[in-house]
C-alpha cells in the first residue's frame, strides 16, 4: 500500500518546516473555535507556542517540564505571565514523532483544536509544511539510569535505551476497553500508521461531571470515542481493536516532548496519565546523574530511529 506520508527526518540533524501551514477547529474542553498555524523557526529555537488572541497577542510559551500547569484530561502549559494553552499533547506528539525540532506554533485561542481527536490531521499538516534539514546536530536527552514514579497503583518508568520507545498498559474493568497493552519503537512511519490515527476517548458516566467542571465543552462523537459499558456510542467503528492504548502512547509522546528534546530512553506506563508523565519528566531533568546531552555525527540506527 502506498505510504501517504513518505517523509522521515534523519535523526542526526535538526529539522524545521519549509513553510507556514494553517488549520482550524474546536477546542475539546473549551468548545472555542481556534485557528492554528505551524511555521519555520531557526535551529536551536525549539518548539515555541504563540498566543495571538486579544490581550495575549504575541505571548510566547516555550517547552519545559515546569511549563506544565494543568494535567486533568490533557496537558496545559503556561508562561511566567500566566498565559496558558490547553490540550497540547496531540500536536506535540505529531511534531516530535515526525522529527520537527524547531517551529513556531501560532494559536488564536486558549486551546489547541481537537480536530478528530487524534493526531492524524497534525501529521498531515506537517507533511504539507515540507520538513527541511537545518544541518545542525540534533541534541538528544540520553537516559543514563532507571527512574520510577508511583501514584497508588499507577506507575511510570524511564530506562536507558539506544532508541526512543514506549510501552503502555491500561485497564478499564467492566468496559469494552478492558485491559490493553502496546509497545512502540518511535519512528515517523510507525507513528503515522499505528499511533497518529488513535482517537481520544471518554466513559459515558464521566461526561456530566466533566462538563460541570468546565471540561469537554467541545467534545462530540466527531472528536472522541464515547464508551458506554460494553459498547461505543460512535456510529463509526474503532480504527484499531486496541485504539485506546494506542492513544495512550500518543499522549505519552506529547508529554515527553515537554522535556524540550527527543528522549533516548524506554518510557513504561502502567495505568498512568498526564500528571504522572510530567512528574517523571521533571524527576529525570532535575537529576543531573540521570541524563546527559547526546548528538550523533551519523544516524545511530537508520532503520529504527
Amino acid at each position: 500500500m502506498h505510504d501517504p506520508f513518505p517523509f522521515s527526518a534523519p535523526p542526526r540533524w535538526q529539522h524545521t518546516l519549509g513553510k507556514t501551514v494553517p488549520c482550524e477547529g474546536i477546542g475539546l474542553h473549551t468548545g472555542i473555535e481556534v485557528r492554528l498555524s505551524l511555521g519555520p523557526a531557526p535551529a536551536d529555537a525549539g518548539l515555541v507556542f504563540m498566543r495571538k488572541d486579544g490581550p495575549h497577542r504575541s505571548a510566547s510559551i516555550a517547552l519545559h517540564p515546569r511549563a506544565v500547569c494543568q494535567t486533568r484530561r490533557g496537558t496545559s502549559i503556561g508562561n511566567v505571565d500566566g498565559v496558558t494553552l490547553a490540550t497540547t499533547e496531540h500536536l506535540l506528539a505529531a511534531l516530535a514523532a515526525c522529527g520537527i525540532d524547531n517551529a513556531v506554533i501560532e494559536v488564536s485561542g486558549p486551546e489547541i483544536p481537537a480536530m478528530d481527536g487524534s493526531a492524524l490531521a497534525f501529521a498531515t499538516l506537517i507533511k504539507e509544511a515540507v520538513p527541511v534539514s537545518q544541518n545542525i546536530p540534533r541534541r538528544y536527552i540520553e537516559v543514563l539510569k532507571a527512574i520510577t514514579c508511583l501514584d497508588g497503583n499507577r506507575q511510570v518508568s524511564l530506562k536507558p535505551s539506544t532508541i526512543p520507545k514506549i510501552s503502555a498498559r491500561i485497564d478499564y474493568p467492566d468496559t469494552l476497553i478492558g485491559e490493553q497493552s502496546y509497545h512502540f519503537d518511535v519512528t515517523a512511519t510507525g507513528f503515522i500508521k499505528d499511533i497518529a490515527p488513535a482517537r481520544t476517548f471518554a466513559l459515558a458516566h464521566e461526561i456530566k461531571g466533566l462538563k460541570e467542571a468546565g471540561l469537554a465543552l467541545g467534545g462530540s462523537l466527531d472528536n472522541c470515542i464515547l464508551v458506554d459499558g460494553m459498547t461505543i456510542q460512535n456510529p463509526d467503528n474503532l480504527r484499531f481493536y486496541d485504539e485506546f492504548v494506542r492513544h495512550k502512547i500518543l499522549d505519552i509522546l506529547g508529554d515527553l516532548a515537554l522535556a524540550g528534546a527527543p528522549v533516548l530512553g524506554h518510557f513504561i506506563s502502567d495505568c498512568a496519565g498526564h500528571s504522572l508523565n510530567n512528574t517523571l519528566i521533571r524527576t529525570l531533568m532535575d537529576d543531573p546523574d540521570a541524563w546527559r546531552w547526546k548528538t550523533f555525527t551519523e544516524s545511530p540506527d537508520k532503520t529504527t530511529l
